[in-house]
């Protein structure tokens, strides 16, 4: 059965994501929901789905349209749907949903306005009482600390200094900003549940945020590309084989209209950014002497060098590090640098051949290597030259040097 019915979430590091609704439980929340959603103390939230209906069943009150919902009700559409500081809309498939805000907290306000004129009225009648005691000096640092201190003393506490916490009129606060981790984020959300304090959660974590692009890489094809985080919060860096073309740019419109998604850097693994480095020692005159190897997170160098060729080497790496600020980090091991040659290949090369167009090497068992051929051990020729052969399996790419 055709889903007929979406839901449109309106807060969080989700924002503005629409999901369609099949038929039976839809779960967020995390713990293999549904739809990946840090919630307060763990909670999960369960939509049941049946013959175009939609219940709630929620750990908490229910709100729609600031208002307290009785959940033995199915869920209206085209309103807006509070529980556990998460904020949504229904809708049918084919309705657009873009255009529904989110109301004033009514229902909350004239709650929180008569808590008000209670607080006031024992305030006043307190004041009198002091007064005739004798006592007409109130010592502040006798007074508790206020809510907002406290909260204040949370985010230092939890090493949150990238959320912003705004106190609105109706006595709830905003949160929004950025987090490395929804552990701490939860762990804040449970310190306002536990004062009483009503909150909008407008905050995008890191870590949800790789998993949200994780997921859009898999549905476009991109079955190896591994995410991690950026240099800057709400950024994050993406490795794998990536070419651009029609199937790339449609990742790009999608990661574009993430919330919370600042932008992305791609370590692309077909081997340029060895090959540029790799071209740099050639010039250099040491490329004979070393082994290379990339993998997601750096290149490791291999190579027993003299005192002033490790100094050229240094100067190189200052030099690649200034043009290509996003290079990956480089390891330098002064060690002898093994034949790689002799592990990866199925024989011994014995000849090279062919021009810049169509290069070729020749294997001692008559195997023929060019651009494009995969090794029985899975690794795949993605470069080759008189000067050496450039494998590459899965994130992990190797270069091993030749003098013919």
């Amino acid at each position: 059965m055709n889903a007929q019915l979406k839901v449109r979430l309106l807060n969080g590091e989700l924002n503005g994501r629409e999901v369609r609704l099949p038929a039976g439980d839809f779960t967020l929340g995390e713990q293999g929901c549904d739809v990946l959603l840090p919630l307060q103390k763990g909670e999960i939230l369960i939509l049941k789905v049946a013959e175009n209906q939609v219940f709630m069943q929620a750990p908490g009150r229910v709100w729609v349209n600031g208002r307290v919902f009785d959940v033995k009700n199915a869920l209206p559409l085209h309103q807006v749907i509070e529980a556990s500081g998460v904020m949504m809309v229904l809708g049918e498939h084919n309705d657009t949903l873009s255009g529904i805000s989110i109301p004033s907290s009514s229902g909350r306000g004239s709650l929180l306005l008569l808590s008000g004129c209670a607080l006031l009225l024992l305030l006043v009648v307190s004041i009198g009482l002091f007064w005739l005691s004798g006592h007409h000096k109130v010592d502040e640092s006798d007074q508790p600390t206020g809510i907002e201190s406290q909260l204040a003393h949370q985010l230092q506490l939890l090493k949150l200094k990238d959320i912003k916490s705004s106190w609105q009129p109706d006595g709830s606060v905003q949160l929004s900003g950025y987090c490395l981790s929804s552990e701490a984020m939860r762990r804040l959300q449970n310190f306002l549940t536990m004062n009483a304090v009503v909150y909008r959660n407008e905050l995008v974590c890191d870590d949800h945020l790789i998993v949200s692009v994780s997921d859009v890489l898999r549905q476009y094809g991109y079955q190896d590309a591994e995410v991690s985080e950026g240099n800057q919060p709400g950024r994050v860096t993406i490795h794998g084989t990536i070419q651009a073309g029609p199937q790339w740019k449609k990742v790009q419109d999608v990661l574009t209209a993430m919330p919370g998604l600042q932008g992305w850097n791609v370590i692309n693994h077909d081997g340029e950014l060895l090959q540029l480095l790799v071209g740099k020692l050639r010039s250099s005159g040491l490329l004979g002497y070393l082994s290379l190897t990339q993998n997601k997170k750096n290149i490791v160098i291999s190579g027993q060098l003299s005192g002033e060729q490790q100094q050229k080497l240094n100067n190189i790496l200052t030099v690649v590090h200034q043009e290509q600020p996003d290079f990956l980090p480089i390891v330098y091991q002064n060690i002898p640098a093994s034949d790689q040659s002799k592990q990866l290949l199925p024989a011994e090369i014995v000849s090279y051949g062919g021009n810049q167009e169509s290069a070729f090497m020749e294997l001692a068992n008559g195997l023929r290597l060019q651009q494009g051929t995969i090794l029985p051990n899975g690794y795949k020729v993605i470069f080759l030259s008189a000067h050496g052969i450039q494998l590459m399996r899965g994130n992990n790419l190797v270069h091993i040097p030749l003098d013919f």
